[in-house]
């Protein structure tokens, strides 16, 4: 079962994953995803670096791969600064500028 690998079928990446990007993009992302390794959900982490580092989040309140619940649930935990977005669980396809300003708000508090 460890190398056992699944791949999300085409309906599925355009209906739940990047329902919010034009068909032409999403096809690509169907075309080039790699196949999700089982073993990711049994490797352990020894220690998060969110315990001891500041963390960012951003919560894609249209995910319907992992629910927004629990995207929020995972940012309170962190005590992470957090960005909410309506879009999908891609919004670096959908909204890149606003990822891109929350990534620089994020080096930019690391710096200062």
């Amino acid at each position: 079962m460890a190398s056992a690998m699944w791949r999300c079928p085409p309906e599925g990446v355009r209906k739940h994953f990047v329902q919010d990007v034009p068909a032409e993009d999403a096809d690509i992302v169907y075309a080039t995803q790699g196949p999700l390794a089982v073993r990711c959900f049994a490797d352990k982490i020894s220690t998060a670096a969110w315990r001891a580092k500041p963390s960012w989040y951003m919560v894609a309140g249209g995910d319907q791969t992992i629910p927004p619940a629990v995207q929020r649930d995972s940012a309170d935990r962190m005590k992470a600064q957090t960005l909410v977005l309506q879009n999908s669980h891609v919004p670096m396809l959908s909204q890149p500028a606003a990822v891109a300003d929350f990534i620089a708000t994020a080096a930019a508090a690391i710096d200062a």
